[in-house]
């Protein structure tokens, strides 16, 4: 399981690079719907809560895939880093660099930081539109 090859490394970027590419494309609209000031209104409310509505249909799947992606790969990654500890604690004359494994790393390091920011940020969306339903019964 600690072995990375390059396939795994070209499956972990790709699906990395989607998932960056949708949240860049999406990142204003749910940024902008979260900070939106809720109206005192009830029928302002109801219709801001309707106007995001397609924001957070787009924002809830992202995060959840986002984190399903990165938890594909974490038990390799988990697998990696208790073999490099292991590697450590036996010394230099134990250590052996091996890019691919370091290349996989970081992909995942990244990705599972980019699918935390999609959660918290489908969160607080998500937080924002039940405010808006609860308030405009």
């Amino acid at each position: 399981m600690t072995s990375v090859t390059g396939d795994v490394i070209a499956t972990a970027s790709l699906l990395l690079a989607v998932i960056a590419a949708i949240f860049s494309l999406w990142y204003s609209e749910i940024e902008k719907a979260i900070g939106v000031d809720e109206p005192d209104h009830k029928g302002a409310r109801l219709a801001l809560r309707n106007e995001i509505t397609p924001t957070v249909v787009k924002a809830v799947p992202l995060a959840a895939v986002a984190t399903l992606i990165a938890a594909v790969f974490l038990p390799r990654t988990i697998a990696i880093s208790v073999h490099s500890f292991r590697l450590l604690l036996e010394g230099p004359h134990a250590w052996r660099y091996d890019d691919l494994m370091m290349a996989f790393l970081l992909t995942e390091v990244i990705l599972v930081l980019l699918a935390g920011l999609c959660m918290w940020m489908g969160c607080k969306l998500v937080i924002k539109w039940n405010s808006l339903r609860s308030s405009a019964d």
